[in-house]
């Protein structure tokens, strides 16, 4: 009975540890269409340049998220952060409908960085932003 249950645990593991992780193949082309569309969002946060940050979203995002709010995210970033320098991938889970990429920021200012995640619609249309945040650094990791 013991190995039983036992093995049964060991099961629940493994699956909650693979569901909404994609296959090898499926994460590389994510991440080769991800990566560049987080770095143009991060670079445009430090160049307060609305166009470029906002080139990849849906309406959805247009619609919501305007330009004087990016304005003002843009003001309140560099001047607790400094400016964007670098990302390193942090994690990619697929849904039915959207696929979450996340990421760690490093800016000039601040070594800890900030959490920064993309959420891309499937029903949108390939490759549309749908959601972003970026959150103090380590709200990833916990």
């Amino acid at each position: 009975m013991r190995y039983f249950t036992f093995t049964v645990l060991a099961i629940f593991v493994i699956l909650a540890v693979c569901l909404g992780r994609p296959a090898l193949d499926e994460e590389t082309l994510i991440r080769n269409h991800a990566d560049p569309i987080a770095e143009q969002m991060l670079t445009a946060l430090s160049q307060d340049d609305y166009t470029a940050f906002a080139m990849h979203f849906d309406e959805h995002m247009l619609d919501t998220f305007s330009e004087a709010e990016f304005h003002r995210l843009s003001q309140s970033i560099r001047a607790s952060y400094g400016i964007y320098e670098s990302i390193s991938h942090f994690s990619t889970t697929v849904y039915p409908q959207a696929t979450i990429v996340k990421y760690i920021a490093q800016f000039s200012q601040d070594r800890t960085g900030l959490d920064f995640t993309i959420e891309f619609s499937k029903t949108a249309g390939p490759g549309s932003v749908h959601g972003f945040s970026l959150v103090q650094a380590g709200w990833l990791t916990r």
